[in-house]
């Protein structure tokens, strides 16, 4: 039988499953996922990341670890720290990058928000 190929959204649904499984019941995680899209477009790729990777509690460093994970993958970046290869790449890279993190977020606010009970606060 002939190996299924998946769409990208399919892959990103997966990945984003995936990642909610992963943190569990963590309410504050739900939170800062459901902010994310907005601090993003708000503040740009790059300063949300850093602000994640400065706040070092656990529902922030797990986001870090989703986004750059998915977006290292994604795009085929071959670097495991997407902050530092973002600072180091064109606008080019930084406009594709946030492109695909705001898709990967929006299957990974769908799953929180139906997988992990309770409100967060993500800051």
């Amino acid at each position: 039988m002939p190996s299924a190929i998946k769409t990208l959204e399919q892959e990103r649904a997966a990945k984003a499953w995936d990642d909610v499984k992963e943190v569990g019941q963590n309410k504050e995680y739900k939170g800062l996922v459901k902010s994310a899209p907005a601090m993003i477009i708000t503040n740009g790729l790059m300063q949300t990341l850093a602000f994640y990777e400065a706040k070092d509690k656990p529902h922030h460093r797990y986001l870090d670890k989703h986004i750059s994970r998915w977006v290292n993958n994604s795009l085929k970046l071959g670097s495991p720290n997407l902050s530092e290869r973002l600072r180091n790449g064109d606008s080019n890279l930084l406009r594709l990058a946030t492109n695909e993190t705001l898709a990967y977020l929006q299957w990974l606010r769908r799953f929180a928000e139906s997988q992990i009970e309770g409100d967060g606060e993500g800051n």
